[in-house]
């Protein structure tokens, strides 16, 4: 991924989390923006079909990347994942808390805001999704971010 995306995913994880307002136009810009440079131009099939499974239906990539539109949802994951975050701190000071991320769809973008908040030596992610093709996806997206912070990994 270039260098000027790079910064604007740098740019668009922080005005997620330092939004105070759901409804801010800098908060549904950023999470728009993210949407519409990661996505898929010409998508695989892979991205667009949903896995069925013996417990039931995974939602395909395509559909859990929607998920990002809903500017609501996101903030309300994304801010109560930083308050259990904190709140693990506070439990276990001085220790790194990890965080399993399961079903991350394309994008992890629970993971990925996080960024913004805490240090690669605060916490460390796994996470874990049905279809290959999002962790694909989100592992490069997590790498670009994670070129801006340092070398050490968050997930």
């Amino acid at each position: 991924m270039n260098t000027p995306f790079r910064q604007e995913l740098r740019e668009s994880m922080h005005g997620i989390m330092d939004s105070r307002d759901i409804h801010s136009v800098p908060y549904a810009m950023a999470t728009l923006k993210i949407c519409g440079q990661m996505a898929p131009s010409k998508p695989k099939p892979e991205w667009i079909h949903s896995t069925v499974t013996p417990a039931g239906r995974a939602i395909s990539p395509a559909d859990a990347a929607q998920c990002l539109r809903d500017c609501e949802r996101t903030y309300h994951f994304a801010h109560g994942l930083k308050d259990a975050i904190k709140e693990a701190q506070n439990r276990f000071r001085g220790e790194v808390i990890r965080v399993f991320y399961a079903g991350c769809g394309p994008f992890a973008p629970l993971a990925l805001t996080q960024t913004a908040v805490f240090s690669p030596d605060e916490i460390k992610f796994t996470a874990l999704d049905i279809h290959h093709y999002s962790v694909e996806l989100a592992r490069s997206i997590a790498e670009a971010r994670m070129q801006l912070l340092n070398p050490t990994r968050h997930i």
